[in-house]
C-alpha cells in the first residue's frame, strides 16, 4: 500500500532537482579519450547514492585493479551517484575525483595510486552529503536523515589520544553522558542519555560492525587506530530498526579496514608510559599501554589486526586495572559483493579495593577484618568478552541491495562488583560477586529496493527479518518464601529468543523534502505479561534548503522503544536484586516514546550549528528497592527487589557548534535535561515521589574540544563538565547502616530520602600534543585529569585516578 501511494505521488513532483545531477560523478557513457594501461580498461556500474569509498571499491573490483590512497585527502563518506556504461577507468576516476584535488596515477601492473594534484578552485563539500550506516540497513545520506546523528571520526580520536568510552562520548555527543571511567570499574556508567531510561541502568544499544553486543555496559575502552568512525543516535527513534533495548539510543562502532590506505599499511607500534598522582596511594602510580597494529591489502581485499594492552597501578589500596584486547577485521570487495568480517577478544581484570573514604566514614575498629559489613574481597574482578561475525552485501544493480549479518557476541565474568545500589558494594555480600556469562547469536537479513526518476524524486523500501538467541548462565536465587530466609543460589542456564520483522521507507522529493518511516514488529520472550509482541514505530520528516553559502535543515521525528525487564545487562548490573515472591507481581517492560525537533545549519565544511529539542516519556522504569525482612546474625534484615517506578518525563535541549579554519578545529556541545517523576506505579515502595528529579541525572552537560593539526603537529584540548545532579550521600548512608542502634526501617522506602544530597559538578580537562619526529616516528605527550579531581563524580564514595601525565612513542614500518 505504501509503495502504491508513493508511485502515485511521484508524477506530481517531477519538476524537482536531480540528486545525481549535482554530484561529481554524473551520467557517463563512451569517451573519446585515449588511455594507456591500466586506465584503458572499461567498467559498467550503476549505483545511486553510495559513498565515494564504495564507488572506488566497486570500480576497482569491476576493472580488476588495486587502488592506494590516503583517507586524509578524500571525503570517502561523501555520497555520489554513478551511471557508467562501458566507461574507461581513466574517465570514471576523473569524474569520481573531480573537485577533490586528487588524481589517479599508474604504479605499474594493476596498481593505481590516487595522489594530490595541483589544486584548483574546489567547491566546498557539504558535510550533510556523508553516508552513515546508523539509521538504515544499507546506509543513507546524512542529508536525508530525519533524526539527530553524531559521527565521530577515528582519526580525530587518534589526534586526541582518547581511548575510554567516557572520554569519547562526552566530548562529541550532547546529551549522552557516561561518568568518568575508573580502571577498577569494569562497567560503564551512563548518567544520562537524554535523561533517564532506567533507574541507574541507562545505556544505549551498541553494535560493533553490525553485531549487537550482548552487554553494552562492558564496552569501556576502544583503540582509536582500529576505529573508522562511531555513529550515535540519541533517543528512541532508532528502535524501529534496532529493536528492544534501543530505548534511549544506538551506537554503531565501525572498525577500520585500511588496506586501501597507503598511509596506514604496514606495522605500527605504540608505547605509552605515564605517572598518576593520587591522594590515596603511598607510592608512585604507573600507567602504561602498548599497541600493535598490522594492516595489509588493497581497497578490494584487506586485513587488519590490532592488539592492545594497558595496566594501571593501585591508585588506592587494591584498586588497579589491566586489560588486553585483540581486534581482527577482513574485507573483500567484488563487482557486486562486499564481505566484511570482525573478530574481537577483550579481557579485563581489576582489584576489589574498598574506598578509603568509606573506611574512614564507618566508625568501626579493624574494619577490614572484623566488621561483617565491610568484607574485603581479595579475588579480582574479571571479564572476558568475545565477538565474531560478518556482513555480506550484494548489489546486482542500483535498484536492489541485499544484506545478511550473522554473528555472536558474549561475555564471561567473575566477581564483578555491583555499582547501581545506593549502598557501597562491600556493605552486604549479597550485593557483590556477580558471576556468569551470556552469548547473543544474531541473524539479520534485509532487502532494499530503490525507485526514482531523473528529477531526483527517490524512495527506498526495506524489508528485514532479525532473529537473536540469548544464552544466559548466571546464579539465580530461590527467594519465593519468607523474605527473612537467606537466599539460596544455583547456577542456571536459560535461553531467550527475540524475532523482529522490519519495514522501513525513506523518500526524497528532489533535494528538499525527506521522509522516513518504519515499523518493527517484535516477538520477545523476555517481555512480561500475556503477550510477547510489541510494535515499535518511527516517523520523521526533514526539509533542506541550499543557499549560496550554506545549507539549512529542519527536522522532526517520533519514535518508541522498549526494554525487557529480564536481560543479561540488568542481571549483571543489579546483581543482588533477589527475585520477588509471587505476591509482588511481574515487572512491566520499560518503554520510552517521544519526539525530537531540530535545526541544522552548515556553512560548507567550515562551520556548523545544530539545536535539538526533545520531549520523551519513559514508563515502567525499574529500580532496585530495599525491603525489610527478618535480620540475620551479624547483618540487617534487608533484601532487594526490582520494582517499576512509574512514569518519567525527559525534556531538554541539545546544542552543537563547530568551526574549522585551516588546521584549527573547534567544537562545543551543551545539553540540558529535566528528568522528573510524573507519577509512581501502583505498589511501588521505593524512595521516589511524583515531582522528584530522577537521581544521578545531570541537569546540564558541556564539552569543548580544540584541535590544531598542521602537517607535523597535533595539539588537542578537551574540557567536559556535568552540572547539578541529586544522588545518594553514600558515606552518610554507610555510616548509618552499620550503626545497629538505628532501626532498619530507616533504610527503606521514603526514609532513604534523608540520604539524598546535591552534587554541584566536576570539570575534567585533558590535552595531548604530538610531533612527527620523522616519517616513521611520532612522539606524544598526554595529560589527563589536569585539574586533579579524584572525588565528586558520580558520588562521594567513588575515587578516580588523579592527574596523569604520560609520554607515547609511535613507530610505523
Amino acid at each position: 500500500m505504501l509503495r502504491f501511494a508513493f508511485l502515485l505521488f511521484l508524477p506530481a513532483i517531477a519538476s524537482a532537482q536531480s540528486v545525481c545531477q549535482t554530484n561529481p560523478a554524473v551520467h557517463a557513457s563512451h569517451s573519446s579519450n585515449t588511455w594507456s594501461a591500466p586506465f584503458d580498461r572499461t567498467v559498467t556500474l550503476r549505483a545511486r547514492e553510495i559513498s565515494l569509498r564504495e564507488a572506488l571499491d566497486r570500480v576497482a573490483a569491476a576493472a580488476g585493479l588495486r587502488f592506494s590512497y590516503s583517507s586524509e585527502s578524500l571525503s570517502l563518506d561523501r555520497r555520489v551517484c554513478v551511471f557508467f556504461e562501458d566507461k574507461h577507468v581513466g574517465d570514471a576516476l576523473a569524474e569520481l575525483l573531480q573537485g577533490t584535488g586528487v588524481q589517479a596515477v599508474s604504479a605499474g601492473g594493476d596498481q593505481v595510486v590516487l595522489v594530490a594534484a595541483e589544486r584548483e578552485a574546489l567547491p566546498e563539500i557539504i558535510p550533510l552529503e556523508q553516508i552513515v550506516v546508523t539509521g538504515s540497513t544499507t546506509g543513507i545520506p546524512r542529508r536525508s536523515l530525519t533524526v539527530a546523528v553524531d559521527v565521530i571520526q577515528g582519526k580525530d580520536l587518534e589526534h586526541r589520544n582518547a581511548t575510554s568510552i567516557s572520554d569519547i562520548l562526552r566530548a562529541s555527543v550532547p546529551g549522552m553522558w557516561p561518568w568518568q571511567q575508573s580502571p577498577s570499574n569494569l562497567l560503564t556508567q551512563y548518567g544520562s542519555v537524554r535523561g533517564a531510561s532506567s533507574f541507574g541502568l541507562t545505556y544505549p544499544k551498541i553494535y560493533l560492525d553490525g553485531i549487537e553486543l550482548a552487554n553494552p555496559l562492558l564496552l569501556t575502552r576502544l583503540t582509536p587506530s582500529s576505529i573508522e568512525r562511531i555513529e550515535a543516535i540519541r533517543g528512541p527513534q532508532g528502535a524501529a530498526l534496532y529493536g528492544a533495548d534501543a530505548i534511549s539510543g544506538v551506537i554503531n562502532v565501525v572498525t577500520r579496514n585500511a588496506g586501501f590506505d597507503s598511509a596506514n599499511r604496514g606495522v605500527g607500534l605504540a608505547s605509552n608510559l605515564g605517572v598518576t598522582s593520587s591522594e590515596f596511594s603511598s607510592g608512585t602510580v604507573v600507567r602504561q599501554q602498548y599497541t600493535l597494529d598490522y594492516q595489509t591489502g588493497s581497497n578490494i581485499r584487506s586485513f587488519g589486526l590490532t592488539v592492545a594492552g594497558s595496566e594501571s597501578d593501585e591508585f588506592f589500596p587494591d584498586a588497579y586495572g589491566r586489560d588486553l584486547s585483540a581486534l581482527a577485521r577482513f574485507r573483500a570487495v567484488r563487482e557486486h559483493l562486499n564481505i566484511n568480517a570482525t573478530a574481537r577478544l577483550f579481557a579485563q581484570e581489576a582489584g576489589n579495593g574498598i574506598s578509603p573514604l568509606l573506611i574512614e566514614a564507618i566508625p568501626i575498629p579493624d574494619t577490614m577484618t572484623t566488621s561483617p559489613f565491610l568484607r574485603f574481597n581479595a579475588d579480582p574482578q574479571q571479564v572476558l568478552q568475545y565477538t565474531l561475525g560478518g556482513t555480506l552485501t550484494y548489489a546486482r544493480n542500483e535498484r536492489w541491495t541485499h544484506m545478511l549479518v550473522a554473528g555472536f557476541d558474549g561475555y564471561e565474568l567473575d566477581n564483578v562488583a555491583n555499582v547501581s545500589s545506593p549502598w557501597p558494594t562491600p556493605l552486604d555480600s549479597a550485593l557483590q560477586a556477580a558471576r556468569g556469562g551470556a552469548t547473543r547469536i544474531t541473524f539479520r537479513g534485509s532487502s532494499t529496493a530503490r525507485i526514482g526518476n531523473e528529477e531526483g524524486n527517490t524512495g527506498s523500501f526495506t524489508i528485514g527479518l532479525e532473529h537473536s538467541q540469548l544464552r544466559k548462565d548466571a546464579p539465580e536465587d530461590r527467594f519465593f518464601g519468607d523474605p527473612g530466609l537467606p537466599p539460596e543460589y544455583a547456577q542456571v542456564v536459560s535461553w531467550q529468543s527475540n524475532t523482529g520483522l522490519i519495514g522501513q521507507f525513506t523518500g526524497a522529493l528532489g533535494e528538499r523534502w525527506y521522509l522516513s518511516t518504519g515499523l518493527r514488529l517484535e516477538s520477545n520472550q523476555a517481555l512480561s505479561g500475556g503477550s510477547h509482541l510489541a510494535g515499535l514505530p518511527m516517523f520523521g520528516v526533514a526539509y533542506v534548503n541550499d543557499f549560496d553559502f550554506a545549507t539549512m535543515k529542519v527536522r522532526a521525528a517520533y519514535g518508541r522503544g522498549i526494554r525487557a525487564p529480564q536481560s543479561g545487562t540488568r542481571e549483571l548490573a543489579m546483581r543482588g536484586g533477589h527475585r520477588p515472591p509471587p505476591n509482588f507481581g511481574e515487572l512491566d517492560a520499560e518503554s520510552q516514546s517521544g519526539v525530537e525537533a531540530g535545526v541544522d545549519f552548515w556553512v560548507g565544511e567550515r562551520a556548523s550549528f545544530q539545536v535539538t529539542r526533545f520531549n520523551q516519556t519513559a514508563s515502567g522504569l525499574i529500580q532496585q528497592v530495599a525491603i525489610e525482612s527478618d535480620p540475620q546474625p551479624g547483618r540487617r534484615g534487608i533484601h532487594f527487589i526490582q520494582q517499576n517506578v512509574g512514569e518519567i518525563s525527559n525534556d531538554g535541549w541539545e546544542l552543537q557548534a563547530s568551526y574549522k579554519l585551516s588546521s584549527l578545529s573547534l567544537a562545543a556541545n551543551y545539553s540540558t535535561v529535566d528528568s522528573r517523576v510524573e507519577q509512581v506505579a501502583l505498589g511501588y515502595t521505593g524512595d521516589l515521589q511524583a515531582g522528584d528529579r530522577m537521581l544521578n541525572v545531570p541537569a546540564r552537560t558541556f564539552s569543548f574540544t580544540a584541535l590544531w593539526n598542521p602537517s607535523d603537529w597535533s595539539l588537542s584540548l578537551t574540557a567536559a563538565r556535568a552540572y547539578d545532579w541529586i544522588g545518594y550521600d553514600r558515606l552518610s548512608l554507610a555510616a548509618a547502616y552499620v550503626d545497629l542502634d538505628r532501626p532498619t526501617s530507616g533504610f527503606v522506602g521514603s526514609e532513604l530520602r534523608a540520604y539524598w544530597r546535591h552534587y554541584n559538578g566536576v570539570t575534567w580537562l585533558r590535552s595531548s600534543v604530538s610531533r612527527d619526529l620523522t616519517r616513521r616516528f611520532t612522539l606524544s605527550l598526554i595529560g589527563d585529569n589536569l585539574l586533579n579531581h579524584q572525588q565528586g563524580e558520580p558520588d562521594d564514595v567513588t575515587i578516580l585516578p588523579g592527574r596523569t601525565v604520560s609520554a607515547s612513542v609511535r613507530a610505523k614500518f
